[in-house]
């Protein structure tokens, strides 16, 4: 335990509450209040029958919008106390309680919720697949929905590094969301043997799909079947859960649903293809050419258009007078550092900023964007006439230079932009993070409606990710004198 890359809560500090849940292996989650140095702050704390240490080191290097906050672990003070994690609370409880919850009325109150948690929940398997592990146990009960209708994934107890096999009966619990190849060679559900089975990516892609369907129909999967005869449904007779009929997209969630149930693994879509498919459906504009994942056009290479082309140039320009490599090399060290006090979120520190030498003049040309439309005289309208919450290229320059490595990935997701994007821009401009997080800013930014705050989107964006406190820097001061 020593050593470990997480923080050790002193047990005097938590106040365990009632129960919130149960779940396998006799574990259990209670609401706790967690005292702070002048504050106190309401948590979830997971009290373990059997802790595996593999669980918190994985939840320590996720920080996603769509993953529960970790802040740490408590050690037990004596031989009959358990182990704790602790984590961020969610005042809904989970997906499958929410559900339960307004069954009477779901066609209703899933209206305006569905797709944003649909989104959310695919975004959250993106992040973790990215990473390289399988989340190994997706279901409605481990989504968790905050306050705000934010959908957020957590339990990690046997979640792994790449492609790995368990017991079928490590994940009994879970038989209704279970891929086929997950269900192994289950003979008798009545006897416990332990059948391995294998679980990758597409395990979690198939049991998203019954996650989606829960959203939709508002039903439990499966209700009047228990797991050996589930087994012979999904697996011997290859039945797949039927879509409402009355859902207003049911032909274009079908063809998706059907995608992610395929009986072979290799043929389900990546979480990439599912966020884009699940984007046309929320535009209403189905896709009509094929199913790859290819990355599309729009991002596939250089355009030469002049406003881009101004763009492009623009970027050079900042890059030839950027800070020397040595000197950005130690800042950017500097940034990675993380304050235990904030639960290992990342830092910008001080030193970091006093580092930071002003920026040259940006040359006096006017950068064409998605923000200029035309006025009912016919002339131009540009954001200029409403210059406050604009970023110009200088401005996001300058906050390229405080964005840590760490972070640009799971902000480029709350950006609205998309892993392949992402993965796009890192191969245009290798080894040159600067340059990678500023593209990533200017496409967003272009892809932001003429009304938008884009200094208020942003720094939402950041929270989001765990960088309040640079949300908060940028928020009070000048983005011109970054």
């Amino acid at each position: 335990m020593e050593g470990a890359s997480y923080v050790n809560i002193d047990r005097k500090d938590i106040s365990v509450g009632p129960v919130i849940s149960s779940g396998a292996c006799r574990n259990k989650v209670c609401r706790a209040t967690w005292t702070l140095a002048s504050s106190e702050k309401t948590v979830a704390v997971k009290v373990c029958n059997n802790f595996h240490e593999d669980e918190v080191l994985i939840l320590a290097k996720l920080k996603h919008a769509n993953v529960i906050e970790f802040f740490g672990v408590v050690k037990p003070a004596s031989a009959i106390d358990s182990y704790m994690i602790v984590t961020e609370y969610a005042e809904q409880g989970s997906l499958y309680d929410v559900i339960r919850q307004h069954r009477d009325n779901w066609p209703e109150y899933r209206q305006n919720r569905w797709m944003r948690w649909a989104q959310d929940g695919a975004k959250a398997l993106e992040y973790i697949h990215q990473k390289g592990y399988q989340h190994g146990d997706v279901k409605s009960p481990n989504y968790l929905v905050t306050h705000d209708d934010t959908l957020k994934i957590c339990d990690f107890g046997i979640s792994r590094k790449w492609d790995f096999t368990i017991s079928t009966v490590t994940n009994r619990g879970s038989y209704p969301w279970m891929a086929p190849e997950v269900f192994g060679n289950v003979a008798d559900d009545s006897k416990s043997e332990r059948k391995p089975c294998k679980v990758t990516t597409k395990s979690d892609v198939f049991s998203y799909g019954v996650v989606i369907w829960e959203m939709i129909s508002g039903k439990a999967p499966y209700p009047d079947k228990v797991g050996f005869h589930i087994y012979k449904a999904v697996v011997e007779r290859n039945e797949r859960l039927q879509i409402p009929c009355d859902f207003p997209e049911h032909q274009q969630i079908s063809d998706l649903l059907s995608k992610c149930w395929q009986a072979n693994y290799k043929e389900r879509p990546s979480m990439q293809k599912i966020l884009r498919d699940l984007a046309d459906i929320e535009n209403g504009q189905r896709k009509t050419v094929g199913t790859s994942d290819n990355v599309p056009d729009a991002v596939a290479g250089p355009q030469t258009t002049p406003g881009v082309q101004q763009q492009t140039d623009a970027m050079q320009h900042f890059m030839s007078q950027e800070e020397p490599k040595e000197k950005r090399q130690k800042r950017m060290e500097e940034t990675e550092g993380t304050n235990a006090a904030t639960g290992g979120i990342p830092t910008t520190t001080a030193a970091a900023a006093a580092q930071l030498q002003p920026l040259p003049q940006l040359p006096q040309t006017r950068m064409p964007t998605h923000r200029t439309q035309p006025n009912d005289s016919g002339g131009d309208k540009n954001s200029n006439e409403n210059p406050t919450g604009t970023l110009d290229d200088r401005s996001l320059y300058g906050i390229s230079r405080y964005i840590a490595p760490r972070d640009l990935l799971p902000l480029s997701l709350q950006l609205g932009l998309s892993s392949a994007e992402f993965s796009q821009v890192e191969a245009d401009h290798p080894q040159d993070f600067v340059r990678q997080t500023f593209s990533i800013l200017v496409m967003w930014r272009n892809n932001l409606p003429h009304d938008v705050n884009q200094k208020e989107a942003f720094c939402v964006a950041l929270e989001k990710v765990g960088r309040k406190d640079l949300a908060m820097q940028l928020a009070n001061r000048s983005f011109e004198l970054i």
